[in-house]
């Protein structure tokens, strides 16, 4: 990927109608309507299932369309839902956070939130799902390390995926860029991990320094993902 740089006008908007993709084909689907989104997102969660090693396990999660300050998460109990905020129902300072972290000239807000939100976070989240059912959930110490390895089973995903890699090595990009729109919120001198694991609660309570963070780790997940593919990062418990 290129590093603090937004693709081309023509490279995102072959990123933003393949984040509108419920399946292989490069078809795009109106995404507006919560039903749609709705099935979009539960084909990403059978999926997901239907790929982990020994078969699918576990039930899969409910999922819930509507908004919340969380925007995209898996409840960590019993039972699972799997909630993603519609770009149609964020308040007015969520949708301008988005647009403040695109290029004027060529970002796309709504696009941007949807390729992240209704697909490279359904891995994620489905990764914490597997944990959580496994009685695997991060101790504080390990929080850092969960929420990276989510966003390793994110990038193994849709690596895996067809048509994956095409559309990561546009994403990500766009991920890189964003960040380097938002200030560093680590003191000086602090170590990213080790701030991140101490300072969780109020890190979720600041959606633009957790937004730097997980962007981080995203980054980090591209760098590294020659390292594992999906089934050994799922792993079997």
């Amino acid at each position: 990927m290129d590093r603090r740089a937004f693709v081309a006008v023509a490279s995102m908007a072959s990123v933003f109608a393949l984040a509108a993709r419920p399946d292989a084909a490069l078809a795009e689907t109106d995404l507006t309507d919560p039903a749609a989104i709705k099935a979009h997102v539960e084909g990403l969660v059978r999926e997901f299932l239907e790929r982990v090693p020994g078969g699918p396990a576990f039930e899969a999660p409910s999922v819930s369309v509507g908004f919340t300050p969380g925007l995209s998460w898996m409840s960590s109990v019993k039972p699972h839902v799997m909630h993603v905020a519609p770009w149609e129902q964020c308040p007015p300072p969520v949708q301008a956070f988005f647009a403040s972290v695109q290029d004027a000239a060529s970002g796309d807000a709504s696009g941007f939130y949807r390729a992240g939100f209704y697909n490279f976070l359904i891995p994620h989240e489905m990764s914490h799902f597997v944990d959580y059912e496994r009685g695997q959930g991060p101790a504080p110490e390990q929080r850092h390390d969960s929420e990276l390895k989510a966003n390793r089973v994110a990038v193994a995903f849709w690596m895996e995926r067809p048509g994956g890699l095409e559309w990561l090595s546009g994403f990500i990009p766009l991920i890189e860029a964003a960040r380097a729109k938002l200030p560093v919120p680590v003191p000086a001198g602090e170590d990213p991990t080790a701030y991140f694991n101490a300072n969780y609660q109020a890190l979720m309570a600041n959606p633009v320094a957790y937004a730097w963070f997980q962007w981080r780790m995203v980054a980090e997940a591209w760098e590294r993902r020659d390292e594992a593919d999906f089934a050994t990062l799922v792993g079997r418990g």
